[in-house]
């Protein structure tokens, strides 16, 4: 059991990471946007939605947000529906802002699964 509470532990402790990308480091977060998605652990969830990679960059398992330089960038995106058992993947191109916190959305319904993704200020 306490094998299992570490386990457990450490996933929590790693799940809420974020991705930099290269030549980002040395970059304040005030110059940086953040693109933030669901975690990939949503029991439950009606819908969930993914950042798979940032650029070609693929986030790891434990990532769910990344934080970029401001400017134009291709967001490759997966949108799970659990009802109607629908897993999509989107590629959404945008312009992020420095110092601007974007969640990913989802339209969506059980029939169709995901029908749009979109990219909300969250600031």
């Amino acid at each position: 059991m306490n094998k299992l509470l570490l386990i457990l532990l450490l996933s929590g402790l790693t799940a809420c990471t974020s991705m930099r990308l290269a030549g980002t480091d040395a970059l304040a977060a005030a110059q940086l946007a953040h693109v933030n998605s669901d975690y990939r652990i949503r029991a439950g969830a009606p819908v969930s939605v993914y950042l798979r990679s940032v650029d070609g960059q693929a986030l790891h398992f434990w990532q769910h947000a990344a934080d970029v330089e401001a400017g134009a960038h291709r967001l490759l995106v997966d949108c799970s529906v659990p009802a109607s058992q629908k897993l999509s993947r989107h590629e959404l191109n945008v312009t992020l802002e420095a110092g601007v916190h974007y969640n990913l959305r989802a339209d969506a319904n059980p029939q169709q699964g995901c029908t749009r993704i979109t990219l909300e200020e969250s600031n």
